[in-house]
This record gives C-alpha cells, structure tokens and sequence, in this order.
C-alpha cells in the first residue's frame, strides 16, 4: 500500500508538471485565432488544440488524424531535404558540420509536422526548439567556413549553453514567444551576413559556370527566407481574423513552409561547395539528380 500511495504522488506530480509546462507554452502576440479557425470535427485524433498558436487553416477539415492538413504537408519537403543531404554526407565523406546542418533540417520539418499535425504543445516545442537548435549549427558552419582548422573551438559548447538557456526560459517564461521570434529573426539575419561575406568572393573572382552556380544558390539562401516571411508568414497573420474565407483558400503558411524550407537547403549547398574547392582543396562540382547536391571527390 506505501508503495501504491507512493507511485500515485508521483503519477499526480508528473501530472502536475505536464499541466504546469503546458499552461506555459508561449503564446504568439501576433495572432489572435478567429472563431472559425476553430476545429470542425466532433473527434479530433489529437484532442482540441491547446498550442499557443492555432494556425490559418480549417483544423481536421480533412482527417481526424491531421489538424492542419496543408500546414503538416508542406513540411514534408524540409524532411526530404535533410535526408537527401545526410545521402549526400555519406556518399562523398562531408564533414560532420553537414550532417549536423542536415539533422537540424531534418528535425525542423519533423517537429513542425508534429505540430500543425496536432496543434499541441508539445508539438509546438518540437516544432520551435529545433530551429534554435539548427540556426547554431548553421551559425557555426558559416563563421569557421574559410579555416581548414577550427579557430573558434569553444563556439560548440557556448552555442550548447546558449541552447540549454534557450530550453529553459522556453518552459519557465510563458511569454518568451516574442523571444523566440527576436532570437530566430537574429540568428536568421547573421547567418546571411556572414554568408554575403563569402559570396562577394564570387562577384570578384570567379565567373566561371561554378561560380554562377554560387551566386545563384547564395541569392536563393538570402531571399527565400525574408520574402516568405514578409510576403507569406506576415499578411497570413495579420489579416486572417479579419478575412479568414480568403486565408484558408490561400493556405500562406504552408507556402511560407515550401518557400523557406529551399534556404537552408540552398545554404548549404553554398558551403558545401565553398569549402571543397577553396578551404579542403577537393574537387567538387554542382550537379543535379532530382534535388540539386555538390559531388565532392
């Protein structure tokens, strides 16, 4: 019976905390969900929503299964790009900072399908966290991808602390969503900098056929993002609560997943390339096979 009594605080703790971290979940500032936002089915595989944002999209409109249908699709393609990339990885011997790149990819697409797929919270954090988790590893990619040594060899584990700092104020901060979005947007934002360092390497130097290849991968990897952002991400929230007919005919969010999930991948590419040729001293050329990839020799 002791043992009984003991098993069932323990039960109700862990209750608690799961109660307590999900009424902790952030809250997105920008968008408030109109009433026919909400679900349309009387058995939502997943329960109702209680994620801190419920997206522009008719919820279970096309399976219980699913809450947001096109949302969970159009996130497919990160999934695809990152183990297209791990392929890669393996085929031609890349260095272990693209497989990070590509795991992180990998794990953005899949938890921002765990969450338009459930709209929970949990599913939010899945979604969330990977992407700041996967902007340190291409953060680091981009500032060490002219050294053949590592210059920077405490940067992995200031960037774990940061992400271990990240995790907590996440949980313990039911606000921190704006934080988020600050710390995401920055991240974003140097990542492009440092890679329009190398870039201009390209402008100056190099006009052969790799070289226009580079620029054109370099001005995907630096527009996709803000614009789907900007054009996409931006009107969905701040006029679906106001028309939301229009928006879920429109589906922006999961064009804004298609549109940006081709900058990371783009990225990528750019250093993957960069690297070879002009850092390692390998042969590498850029080729097509469904999916643009770097031959690395």
């Amino acid at each position: 019976a002791p043992s009984a009594t003991r098993a069932d605080a323990g039960g109700a703790m862990m209750g608690s905390w799961l109660e307590r971290m999900r009424s902790q979940v952030p809250t997105d500032p920008f968008y408030h969900k109109p009433a026919a936002v909400l679900s349309h089915s009387d058995r939502p595989f997943w329960g109702q929503p209680n994620s801190g944002v419920d997206w522009c999209e008719e919820n279970y409109l096309h399976t219980h299964y699913v809450a947001e249908w096109w949302n969970f699709l159009s996130s497919v393609p990160m999934v695809v790009y990152g183990g297209f990339g791990l392929g890669c990885c393996a085929r031609f011997g890349l260095e272990r900072r693209f497989w990070a790149c590509y795991v992180a990819l990998m794990l953005v697409g899949t938890g921002s399908m765990a969450f338009h797929g459930t709209l929970t919270w949990w599913g939010q954090a899945l979604d969330e966290l990977p992407m700041i988790y996967g902007s340190t590893a291409f953060f680091y990619t981009v500032v060490e991808a002219d050294l053949a040594e590592t210059r920077r060899p405490w940067l992995p584990y200031a960037e774990a602390a940061y992400c271990a700092a990240f995790t907590v104020g996440y949980f313990a901060l039911p606000r921190f969503f704006a934080v988020f979005i600050l710390s995401y947007a920055c991240a974003v934002a140097l990542i492009i900098h440092q890679t329009h360092r190398i870039y201009a390497t390209y402008v100056r130097h190099d006009r052969s056929a790799a070289g226009l290849w580079q620029r054109r991968l370099f001005w995907t990897a630096a527009i996709c993002y803000p614009a789907g952002l900007l054009l996409l991400w931006v009107p969905e929230n701040a006029l679906c609560p106001s028309f939301p007919g229009l928006f879920h005919r429109l589906q922006l969010h999961a064009w804004f997943h298609i549109v940006t999930g081709i900058s990371p991948f783009s990225f990528v590419l750019f250093i993957t390339y960069h690297r070879a040729v002009h850092v390692l001293k390998r042969r590498a050329k850029h080729e097509v096979y469904v999916l643009p990839y770097v031959s690395v020799g």
